[in-house]
């Protein structure tokens, strides 16, 4: 009696864990995809950033200062073409995610529905 109780138990536990364990992957893996490309945005934009600031602290006369915004031109272009790409990775990035979560929906879903289904009873 206490064994069948302690395997109900056991696999009433196991339909509830699992679904979990999978959810929280799912959840870590996204979070972890999204963490490395943020790391790498900010990276990028730093050297960005600092290479503009490097040339601008080296200007010491007039030709310097008009070399220097021609550049700061050249790059303002370069940032906006890298901004619209990255913010088309990270717009594939949500789809991809998203795709992930309809995914274990679907699954968890149809997992409910089969085991919710009635055993179909012979016709006499």
């Amino acid at each position: 009696m206490f064994a069948q109780a302690f395997n109900t138990f056991s696999e009433q536990s196991k339909l509830f864990v699992e679904p979990a364990l999978e959810f929280n992957r799912i959840a870590l893996g996204q979070l972890q995809k999204l963490g490395e490309k943020q790391l790498e945005l900010i990276n990028e934009y730093s050297k960005l950033g600092f290479a503009q600031l490097e040339k601008a602290s080296k200007v010491q006369s007039t030709e310097d200062f008009s070399s220097v915004a021609e550049e700061q031109l050249k790059a303002t272009a370069d940032l906006s073409r890298k901004l619209a790409d990255d913010t088309t990775a990270l717009v594939n990035l949500g789809q991809e995610m998203g795709n992930e979560w309809k995914q274990y929906a679907e699954a968890r879903f149809e997992s409910v529905v089969t085991q919710a289904k009635p055993a179909k009873t012979a016709k006499k």
